[in-house]
């Protein structure tokens, strides 16, 4: 469970950093509309970050605990680490 979180939270910083990057790059980082894609980003990778606890742990289909917890811990990674990028 702890390496599908950290696997997908890198993914996930990956990912914010590009759109910083990127977005800091085009001269709009202060446009607060763009936010969105943040949050369609974050979406997606908890999305196949539980996909793959389901693949990996069968067992946890039927239950929504585990996957909240590896949502909660693909985001914390993710987040944790773009923090102490900005």
């Amino acid at each position: 469970m702890k390496r599908i979180a950290i696997t997908y939270g890198l993914y996930f910083f990956a990912g914010l950093v590009s759109i910083f990057l990127i977005s800091y790059a085009a001269g709009v980082a202060a446009n607060y509309e763009l936010r969105i894609i943040n949050g369609l980003l974050h979406t997606v990778v908890l999305y196949y970050g539980i996909k793959q606890l389901r693949i990996d742990q069968p067992n946890t289909h039927q239950n929504y605990v585990s996957g909240v917890a590896q949502g909660i811990y693909v985001g914390a990674v993710g987040t944790i680490l773009f923090m102490i990028f900005i």
